[in-house]
């Protein structure tokens, strides 16, 4: 709005004028409230696209940037009149699952083996390039030599995977197609 101004000099004298003062609005800057990282990966985090300046608190200015580890990341978005407005996110590290099935193994084509890995509550499946869709038990017996595959993803989202090769044993009985 317009608003009137009176100054008073020393010894009396006086002067007046208008000034028109202009109200900018903030920018907005929004940040995810949460994000979860698993360990050893990386996470995009992203402000709200704008026209304005952006800050992260390490100094980078681009509507995006990689978080590494746990913590608070924060972003200050500054219009060109100055006014500044910031938003911070926290991020959470999950460890990932422990997948191991061990060194490779081998056995007799013929015959039957069973592979199998404890997941507790997460998920698990297991993949093959022979199979027309994976299997979702923690036990799995397989009746070919190849490479099996497994990935586990617990209640964090976190994955890990771990493959094991099974070929042919030396020794095996030779059988024969009639």
């Amino acid at each position: 709005g317009e608003y009137s101004v009176t100054v008073t000099f020393p010894g009396g004298c006086t002067g007046e004028g208008e000034i028109e003062v202009i109200s900018r609005d903030y920018p907005e800057v929004e940040l995810v409230e949460e994000k979860t990282l698993c360990e050893g990966d990386s996470i995009i985090l992203s402000a709200t696209p704008t026209p304005h300046s952006i800050e992260w608190e390490n100094g980078e200015t681009t509507n995006e940037r990689k978080a590494y580890v746990a913590g608070t990341y924060s972003a200050v978005v500054t219009n060109k009149f100055g006014c500044s407005s910031s938003d911070e996110v926290e991020v959470t590290e999950h460890a990932k699952p422990v997948v191991d099935l061990g060194e490779d193994k081998v056995m007799c084509p013929d015959s039957t083996m069973v592979l199998s890995i404890e997941v507790g509550s997460s998920e698990v499946r297991w993949s093959n390039d022979s199979w027309d869709e994976d299997i979702t038990t923690e036990d799995v017996t397989i009746d070919r030599l190849g490479q099996y595959i497994v990935t586990v993803t617990n209640e964090a989202g976190c994955t890990s995977t771990d493959d094991i090769n099974i070929t042919k044993k030396d020794g095996c009985p030779i059988t024969s197609v009639e």
